[in-house]
């Protein structure tokens, strides 16, 4: 057997030699490389000669007689726990001509370059599989890449990242939507709202001041999902004050705070002993200490036959808080 270059391409020359009865015409060429093009040539021989070669039409590539799969779906993480995730993928839309034998998968954590492979022992024989030892908290991507006979398909686009987290973990309450200070009117219903996250599900206690709100009366408490109310029917002054809604479980306890304002009519309190007359002595100062209620705060006015008084001369007017 004579190997030759011709034209980029290897040119086998076959010398098949006949015998008395022989009818062979099958060759079996070895020693190939493999994906190498070659051009293959006859040449028949007997006792008398050569003959001319016959050369064929078109060269031939020294490779098995199938491809590598296409590229597998990309992977969906089904499931994730505290050190694994589960992944599930399609199968190539074509095998490439020889039955898949496996998958390879690889993991790629978030922020680094390299992929590693997680299955580096044996192929995977279904298209799902747990990927364990993952570190909780950090995020991953997954590829996959099918097998057959002809070797590894192209890898699969990469999953979504996903952190790896104990679902069943416990996490302490935050608030999403705290409390939210608020103003009522006098009589009118009042209620605060706020959003709670946490695992588990925290309890939820309310307070006004540093006395528990139990619920009953004119107190109603109520949740839906993961929002929590208190509503104070027919507020009045006295409802006015701090709220405080507390949300605890094993992993810990978060408060927020809000307070009630109420909006209410001034009121004057006057006592007793200035509600007919009130005696001094010619020559003495005397002074006048009258209550009053109200929010928002109100003007406080002192006239006397009609005009106001104000402060210089003979008066002095003064508002303290909710005295005049």
């Amino acid at each position: 057997m004579l190997l030759a270059k011709e034209k980029a391409l290897t040119v086998v020359c076959v010398f098949c030699k006949a015998s008395e009865g022989s009818r062979d015409t099958t060759f079996t060429a070895q020693g190939l490389t493999e994906n190498g093009e070659y051009l293959f040539r006859v040449i028949a021989v007997n006792e008398n000669g050569q003959s001319l070669p016959l050369e064929a039409l078109n060269p031939i590539v020294a490779k098995l007689p199938f491809d590598p799969p296409d590229a597998p779906g990309t992977p969906v993480v089904t499931s994730i726990g505290g050190d694994f995730v589960s992944l599930t993928w399609e199968k190539p839309k074509s095998d490439g001509g020889s039955r898949i034998t496996g998958y390879w998968i690889d993991k790629r954590e978030k922020g680094t370059i390299a992929w590693q492979q997680v299955n580096s022992n044996l192929p995977c024989i279904t298209t799902m599989m747990n990927v364990p030892n993952l570190v909780e908290d950090r995020e991953y991507e997954f590829r996959v890449m099918a097998i057959n006979e002809a070797g590894k398909s192209p890898p699969s686009q990469a999953s979504k990242i996903v952190k790896v987290k104990d679902p069943e973990a416990a996490e302490p309450p935050e608030f999403v939507i705290p409390l939210k200070k608020i103003m009522a009117k006098q009589g009118n219903m009042a209620t605060f709202t706020c959003t709670v996250s946490g695992v588990p599900k925290p309890k939820i206690t309310w307070f006004k001041g540093a006395r528990e709100i139990l619920g009953g009366g004119r107190y109603s408490v109520i949740h839906d999902g993961n929002t929590y109310s208190l509503t104070i029917s027919e507020v009045y002054g006295e409802d006015a004050d701090e709220y405080t809604v507390r949300a605890s479980n094993s992993a810990g306890l978060r408060t927020s705070r809000a307070q009630l304002l109420i909006k209410s009519p001034p009121k004057i309190l006057v006592p007793s002993r200035f509600r007919d007359s009130a005696p001094g002595e010619k020559g003495q100062n005397v002074i006048l200490k009258i209550p009053f209620t109200g929010f928002l705060k109100p003007k406080i006015r002192w006239t006397k036959d009609g005009v106001e008084m104000e402060s210089g001369a003979h008066f002095d007017v003064d508002v303290k808080g909710r005295h005049d």
